[in-house]
């Protein structure tokens, strides 16, 4: 995108695909057989969305307030230019429509019927531009049997201007074990842990999250923020 106003003119950095955005719909609970670009057409899981975005567009996935569970492993978010916003009331003709997160709260956490209860909430890798705003970040518990046991809440790695919103990340935790090969996996980062990127954190709660530890010898840290 390049802009031009008084002063000038410049292109976006980083670069912004011109053109309409996309919009897709999602809404907890519902069939999920339709084409997401409606309330009344919404997807029923948030990763349908994610899948659907493109690289070349500007993505907006708006979350109509109510719970949704994560996968096993987590959201995955790899997509550039993707924003994702709750708190949408998410009656059909009337897109986007009313929105107030406190109102209609989003909560975003993970099954723990499932035999695999063990998963964090968000796995963010390689995006470029977006944004997550309106949420609440909850129940994560990265699993302490793979490498990356950081980020029980959200784990974002080399990803470049991003910026959470108005986010309440909370009750999340990691794990660290030794491994019975002799490897050893820390668990930094109970909420959110960063690696490689840069990410605005703007008017978001992060409270009372853990990171726990298995051994006298290692240190657990960043049980909020890593």
């Amino acid at each position: 995108v390049y802009a031009v106003n008084s002063a000038g003119g410049a292109w976006a950095s980083p670069a912004l695909p011109f053109g309409p955005a996309r919009t897709l719909y999602v809404a907890s609970g519902t069939p999920g057989t339709g084409s997401g670009r409606t309330w009344g057409e919404a997807f029923g899981v948030i990763q349908e969305a994610l899948d659907a975005c493109r690289d070349d567009k500007t993505n907006i996935i708006r979350l109509k307030g109510g719970t949704y569970l994560a996968p096993d492993g987590g959201f995955v978010w790899t997509r550039r230019n993707t924003f994702i916003y709750g708190g949408h009331e998410g009656i059909d003709g009337q897109e986007p429509g009313n929105r107030d997160p406190a109102q209609w709260p989003t909560i975003l956490t993970r099954d723990t019927n499932a035999l695999a209860v063990k998963t964090r909430i968000w796995d963010i890798r390689g995006v470029t531009n977006g944004a997550l705003d309106g949420v609440t970040v909850t129940g994560g518990h990265a699993d302490p049997w793979i490498a990356y046991a950081a980020g029980g809440g959200l784990l974002i790695r080399q990803s470049t201007n991003l910026t959470l919103n108005n986010c309440l990340v909370t009750n999340n935790w990691t794990d660290g074990l030794a491994s019975g090969n002799g490897s050893t996996y820390t668990g930094p980062g109970g909420g959110l842990a960063l690696y490689t990127s840069t990410v605005a954190i703007v008017g978001c709660t992060i409270a009372d999250n853990y990171a726990y530890g298995r051994r006298n010898d290692i240190n657990y840290f960043g049980a909020g923020l890593h």
